[in-house]
């Protein structure tokens, strides 16, 4: 057998905007009585705020902090941070302010102003705390400026000691700087005096000590000294070059013998002897005379032969040279070492002057700074002494007074409107709370898209709630053009759009839920489409269907009990009701052991049985949370309809009821969702018929029942 699937439903939105609004639909009297209670509340408030006047009085604070000692070192103090402008706004109400202001008899501050009691005496520090309760400094952001504000049921009263505060702060500031005026003047007066002294001792410490090291013209010395030294330096690395080098030309002549003179001739200092250079371009000239003649004449031609001879004389001459320039060289090389020895000594010698006058000059460059030092520091002190004469009284004061405080003309409090905006928005926002939380907290089903997409199930119907309609009615005869009764025609349709269903049965997860008024309602609505139906009152423990449907009888009918113990056949237990095509089959007389009745193979045997008797079997069936009466009887069902209770039923209980009829291999095919409010909550407009119909289905007219 094979059942037509519910079709696949979107998955639903994060944020159902149609649901949340409905639910704030449904909730407009709370709301509604939350928003009048803030309101109320709001009005209670402001009839007994008492009337506050707020003054403010507006200072701005300089850039620049004139210093006491004016020395170009010492920059002056920026004002322009936001520590500076912190501080000043923190003296501006502090307690030597406000002790200012209690103590004057100008202001007039008295406790009763500040509101004591009459006839109290309060003490200073209650005093001083009513006091700056009143009182608002606040720093303008991205400004210089202060704002001073008093608030005060007496507007007067509050524009005056707004202006106090500031009055009071400049008084104490001026009275402050004459205070560190005077002492600051007295402190550079005998600061003059101790630097003058300073002075004069580093200056005879100067003087002493040029004295004692017999230094008077120490800065002309050690230039000469620096002079002789540069002198000498240079002579050293001249006389150690010349030395080095004789002392390489010593190791080449040991080398050589000393009637080797081609090789002597290599050594440099012999090569460039100026004797050697003579001879040598003596010999060239006579070899390239040599050379001509040897081209002109023969070889025995007396011209080239004294040639010859001249050239031969030539070459031994140089030959004498250089055995004596060589046997010259180490003469030269003892001259060159003493003459090293010499320089280096006198180069030492001047070093170690050059030492001690530097331990001389250090000290007294150091004094020097000393002596300096100290008639800079007294200059600078002498003159700002003198300036402070001057610049006393023209010192501008730290703090000015941009706006004084004016009377206030109307009062800051209370805000009435504020305070009533401010009641009903926070009585919306409560009783929006109070809204939503009651939705959300709701363990039940109340729309049928929460159920079907909860449940995974098709919602075969939803049947909407009416008053008038009792528990076990037949709203098909009662009301056939009601809501009620298109809710189980809309069933039925649906059941219809299934293939092959035959066996359909009815079951809840708790009493109550109408599963015995869908069963016989839905019944009732195929019989009346010409279809032979049979409706079976499963529910063997408390059955309905005979009180419902079947007139009032002497004693119970035989019924489904019966049938399955054998007591009687199913033809003679069937019972025809007043409406055509329905067939009831009442739940029996035998009921001891319900489910020991329904446990038997004869139900299977029943069932078909019914089955080529009529076209649609509808069974109604025990509670599945209640009992297992419902398992053993779905097992032989095609279509199975689970009846939920709308905004009763608990959603927990009731997918663990589809848990276990799908683990007992007959998972619930659909759902029905009975009971519906129809006041808006849960009942959408597109489940809703409305007046659609009436007086045309099932009815004469308009109105008829």
């Amino acid at each position: 057998m094979v059942l037509m699937t519910a079709p696949t439903r979107p998955a639903p939105p994060i944020l159902d905007v149609q649901k949340l609004l409905r639910v704030l639909l449904n909730g407009w009297l709370i709301m509604a009585i939350a928003v009048v209670a803030a309101l109320v509340i709001g009005a209670i408030i402001v009839l007994r705020t008492p009337t506050a006047y707020l003054a403010t009085a507006v200072v701005q604070v300089q850039e620049y902090e004139q210093n006491v000692v004016n020395i170009p070192e010492i920059q002056r103090e920026a004002l322009d941070n936001i520590e500076s402008l912190k501080t000043i706004e923190s003296n501006l109400a502090s307690r030597p302010v406000l002790k200012s202001i209690l103590e004057s008899k100008t202001y007039g501050v008295t406790p009763v102003k500040l509101g004591f009691e009459a006839g109290r005496e309060p003490s200073e520090n209650e005093l001083m705390r009513a006091l700056r309760g009143r009182v608002q400094v606040e720093l303008v952001r991205g400004t210089r400026l202060i704002a001073v504000s008093v608030e005060d049921e007496e507007p007067e009263f509050a524009a005056e000691i707004a202006n106090a505060v500031v009055r009071e702060f400049l008084r104490l500031q001026f009275e402050q700087r004459l205070t560190v005026s005077g002492s600051a003047q007295t402190f550079l007066v005998e600061e003059v005096e101790r630097l003058r002294q300073k002075l004069l001792q580093s200056e005879g410490k100067l003087q002493q000590y040029l004295k004692d090291s017999e230094a008077v013209s120490l800065n002309e010395s050690q230039n000469i000294i620096v002079e002789q030294l540069k002198e000498l330096n240079q002579k050293v690395i001249e006389a150690k070059t010349e030395r080095l080098q004789l002392e390489a030309a010593v190791a080449q002549i040991k080398s050589a013998t000393l009637d080797d003179a081609a090789r002597l001739l290599s050594i440099t200092f012999v090569a460039n002897a100026p004797a050697v250079q003579a001879q040598s371009r003596e010999v060239a000239e006579m070899e390239g005379e040599v050379a001509n003649l040897s081209e002109r004449y023969l070889e025995k031609h007396p011209k080239l032969k004294q040639a010859q001879s001249q050239l031969a004389e030539l070459r031994e001459k140089l030959r004498r040279t250089i055995l004596e320039t060589a046997q010259s060289i180490d003469t030269q090389y003892a001259a060159a070492l003493s003459t090293e020895q010499k320089f280096t000594a006198a180069l030492t010698e001047q070093e170690t002057k050059a030492i001690e006058l530097n331990e001389i000059s250090g000290e007294y460059q150091s004094l020097s700074r000393e002596v300096a030092a100290d008639r800079e520091l007294l200059d600078a002190v002498q003159k700002r002494l003198k300036e402070m004469d001057i610049t006393a009284g023209l010192r501008k004061d730290l703090v000015q007074v941009i706006e004084p405080a004016p009377v206030p003309d109307y009062p800051v409090k209370p805000r009435k409107k504020l305070i009533m905006a401010g009641a009903g928005l926070l009585g919306a926002m409560l009783g929006l709370a109070l809204v939503l939380g009651r939705h959300f907290l709701d363990g039940t089903f109340r729309t049928v898209d929460e159920a079907e997409s909860a449940l995974g199930l098709r919602a075969f119907a939803a049947i909407p709630h009416d008053e008038g309609i009792r528990k076990n009615t037949l709203v098909l005869s009662s009301d056939p053009s009601g809501q009620a009764a298109e809710a189980i025609r809309t069933l039925r349709t649906s059941l219809a759009l299934l293939s092959e269903q035959q066996v359909v049965l009815f079951t809840s997860a708790l009493p109550g839920e109408g599963k015995s008024f869908c069963a016989m309602n839905y019944a009732v609505a195929v019989a009346d489409s010409g279809v032979k139906t049979l409706l079976i009152d499963g529910d063997l423990r408390l059955p309905s269907l005979e009180a419902s449907i079947l007139p009032a009888a002497s004693g119970a009918r035989a019924g489904l009990s019966d049938v399955l113990m054998g007591k009687v056949n199913l033809e003679n237990a069937v019972v025809l009701s007043d409406i055509p095509a329905l067939h009831i089959l009442c739940a029996g007389r035998s009921r001891e052991k319900p489910a020991e009745v329904l446990v038997r193979p004869s139900l299977a045997e029943v069932l078909v049985e019914a089955a080529m008797r009529y076209e649609r079997i509808v069974i109604d069936t025990a509670p599945v949370s209640s009992v297992s009466d419902a398992l053993l009887l779905a097992r032989h069902a095609e279509v199975v309809c689970l009846v939920i209770k709308a905004a009763a039923t608990p959603q927990k209980l009731v997918r663990r009821v589809v848990s276990d009829l799908a683990e007992a291999g007959t998972p619930p095919s659909g759902i029905i969702l009975n009971d519906l409010p129809m006041d808006g909550r849960g009942y959408y407009y597109h489940y809703n018929a409305g007046s659609y119909g009436s007086g045309v289905y099932g009815a004469a007219g308009p109105g008829s029942k």
